[in-house]
């Protein structure tokens, strides 16, 4: 039986309440190393697909190094995202996990009245009549929008997880690990597409934001963190040149 099948049958013997805990600790890591993906993507721009560092390459020796370190920096990449969408498991905190521990309407209904009460929570302590009665309706509004963004996620995540670039993604990753040894996964690895590998991390951001705004009640602006990676990128990389030696 496999990891995700046997989890599978471990998940439907938790109650609501566990299967809503796990999925929010879940998804704080997945959001943490979803922002460190994008700054990984931002370096790579300039690294890997802008000539500032390699114009200054000279010799063949220096090429073959500075190729290998490239090499290096889009694997630094293409691993903690194939990692976010690996099948799910009790010791992989990926987005699969976390919409197997959602995709329950028992636990989709926990999920809004936590929702509901905490925002009831926040509510001007002196709203009576009409005024309190049209922050509630709002409230139960809100809520619901966001129950129905979580359930999109989880029908999404399932549809980028099945992807022929995701897919593609996984095989050159497992093909490219330390402990890939077996002749077969080795066979056929396709070669990396970098816009497939884009594509991916854009529709990355949205399921995350849905999951993560349902389970804790936050959310990040991607295209913000995207920007604050550029700007991190560059004033390193920008400011990098080479010293021919002696």
């Amino acid at each position: 039986m496999g990891k995700s099948r046997q989890w599978s049958d471990e998940v439907a013997k938790m109650s609501s309440e566990e299967r809503l805990d796990d999925a929010q600790r879940r998804i704080n890591e997945v959001q943490i190393d979803l922002q460190a993906v994008i700054f990984q993507h931002e370096c790579n721009q300039l690294v890997c697909f802008s000539t500032h560092l390699s114009d200054q390459i000279k010799g063949n020796e220096a090429a073959l190094a500075f190729n290998m370190f490239r090499d290096n920096m889009m694997r630094g990449e293409i691993l903690p995202l194939c990692a976010m969408w690996d099948a799910a498991a009790e010791n992989r905190n990926s987005i699969p996990s976390i919409t197997m521990l959602l995709d329950d309407r028992h636990v989709l209904d926990l999920l809004v009245a936590k929702a509901v009460k905490n925002a009831n929570q926040h509510l001007p302590p002196k709203l009576t009549g009409w005024a309190l009665d049209i922050s509630l309706r709002h409230t139960e509004k809100v809520v619901s929008e966001r129950r129905s963004d979580v359930e999109q996620a989880i029908q999404q995540s399932d549809a980028v997880r099945r992807s022929e670039e995701q897919v593609a993604l996984k095989k050159f990753r497992d093909a490219n690990i330390a402990h890939a040894l077996d002749k077969e996964t080795k066979q056929n690895v396709p070669d990396v597409n970098y816009q497939a590998l884009t594509d991916i991390l854009s529709r990355t951001e949205p399921i995350v934001q849905s999951l993560w705004l349902g389970l804790a009640y936050t959310s990040r602006n991607w295209d913000q963190v995207h920007s604050m990676g550029k700007v991190a990128a560059e004033a390193l990389w920008r400011n990098c040149s080479f010293v021919e030696g002696q």
